[in-house]
């Protein structure tokens, strides 16, 4: 009883017309057959194998695998997969005895992964074994969970940052990529507005890089407007690295369009003209308690300065009002005006004003500038803990067959039938919308196998804007 939306044109923001084309070219995303959930069993394993740290010897794990989950998160800095594997000693590369043994299997072990989903889209990375978990052993089969990251995870163990840096944040962040993480893979990092004069501090590179997310403003915004980024890396050719604004995640198109009803989906006839998908499970996570919004300076917060010049003291005060987000619904929460929150501040951060510190120059360009603001906390740190905590206002999880298609940071945009009692209901204006992936687990399990896609989805606003 799901009735095409009206209020809004169609899902696919097209007109009755246009519905009707693409319902003959499959659904939205790009003419590909919509995903239902037979598609969760065409998934296939294309290649899943080890290799022992000497290099002598390569082993399929494909037949024994139990189980295998591969992770994307916001708050991940590298991808990760753990592999659940039931060994009987039957390869021939282990020459009848246990992996644990022969190998032996001690960490660092490169595992090649290649999966393809039933659409075709296939997910390759290259990880290295971190930790090796045996689950249960005995004289004729030994269960074993083997936990994986990507080299950056090892790489960045042993590097440390000691140089200076100067300019943009954003050109610290691709050097300490390639120089202190070692990575080779893609880099696709959104240009920040503020330059930063800093040290390294001896840190280890992911946590520089992490310590200059909420440091950092994107160019789409005014100093004291917006900030806030994250590193992250997704499968995108064999494992991009991501430096990605608040605003530039919250202003995406959808990437993919899903649907939530109860009917049983089987067959592509199954899914309405203009979605991707079914989702075939979804769980409302609600939202974050007021108390824990207000700690975390969602709404407002406050700088407390001080200058070692001039020793003037000073209380900067930021809230929602002053910055000037792209919001992914229509409007932002609206909270109680008894309790006026986001006007006063809840959230205090002290900074020592950052004066004459690693002037650029010579000499005597540097005396001239020794007075000169390096790092400018009132345009940034209160906004940062801002966006970053408004962004995670409204969460959703969800399970679809698995698309490779779709990583940690992408835009979807998520229906689900209005709550009435009429038997013909419109979309859902106020939970559908779009929404921004999280983290993201590609699920295989099962004999034969499923593969299954689970999407931890968040936004900061309420409402479903008009596609």
């Amino acid at each position: 009883n799901y009735k095409e939306p009206s209020a809004f044109q169609d899902a696919a923001g097209q007109s009755g017309a246009a519905a009707g084309a693409a319902a003959g070219a499959g659904a939205g995303g790009g003419g590909k057959k919509p995903l239902t959930s037979k598609n969760a069993e065409d998934s296939d394993l294309k290649k899943c194998s080890i290799q022992s740290n000497d290099g002598s010897k390569i082993m399929d794990l494909g037949d024994g695998i139990v189980g295998l989950h591969y992770y994307e998160s916001l708050f991940e800095e590298t991808c990760r997969c753990t592999i659940t594997y039931g060994d009987t000693g039957s390869s021939e590369a282990a020459e009848g005895q246990s992996i644990i043994d022969v190998f032996p299997l001690v960490g660092t072990e490169k595992i090649d992964l290649e999966m393809e989903d039933a659409l075709g889209e296939k997910l390759e990375f290259e990880f290295f074994a971190d930790r090796i978990q045996p689950i249960s052993q005995t004289d004729r089969n030994n269960l074993i969970t083997i936990t994986a990251a990507g080299d950056e995870f090892f790489n960045n163990q042993s590097e440390r940052v000691t140089t200076r840096f100067d300019g943009k944040i954003s050109d610290a962040v691709e050097k300490i990529s390639v120089d202190y993480l070692k990575t080779g893979k893609e880099l696709d990092i959104e240009p920040t507005s503020n330059s930063y004069n800093w040290f390294g501090n001896n840190w280890k590179p992911l946590y520089a890089l992490t310590w200059l997310q909420q440091r950092s403003v994107p160019e789409s915004s005014n100093p004291g407007e917006s900030a806030g980024y994250f590193f992250y890396q997704t499968s995108e050719k064999g494992g991009t690295i991501k430096f990605k604004s608040v605003e530039w995640l919250m202003k995406q198109e959808p990437k993919k369009k899903f649907l939530f009803n109860e009917a049983p989906d089987k067959s592509e006839e199954d899914v309405p003209p203009g979605y991707d998908g079914k989702v075939q499970v979804s769980e409302d996570e609600g939202t974050n308690s007021v108390k824990d919004h207000q700690e975390a300076g969602a709404n407002a917060g406050r700088v407390v300065t001080f200058d070692p010049f001039n020793c003037h003291y000073e209380i900067i005060e930021a809230n929602k009002d002053k910055i000037k987000p792209e919001n992914a619904g229509k409007e932002p929460p609206k909270f109680n005006p008894k309790f006026k929150i986001g006007e006063k501040s809840t959230k205090t951060t002290y900074m020592l004003i950052d004066k004459g510190t690693l002037p650029t120059g010579d000499s005597d360009q540097q005396i001239e500038k020794s007075r000169e603001q390096n790092f400018k906390p009132q345009d940034t740190l209160s906004q940062s803990k801002m966006r970053m905590n408004q962004m995670f206002s409204i969460k959703k999880s969800i399970t679809i067959p698995a698309d490779f298609s779709l990583h940690v940071g992408d835009a979807i945009l998520l229906d689900t039938p209005e709550v009435a009692t009429k038997e013909t209901k419109e979309v859902n204006p106020q939970s559908g919308g779009i929404y921004i992936i999280s983290d993201l687990c590609h699920q295989m399990t099962g004999q034969p196998p499923k593969t299954w896609t689970k999407l931890n989805l968040v936004r900061d606003s309420y409402g479903r804007k008009p596609q």
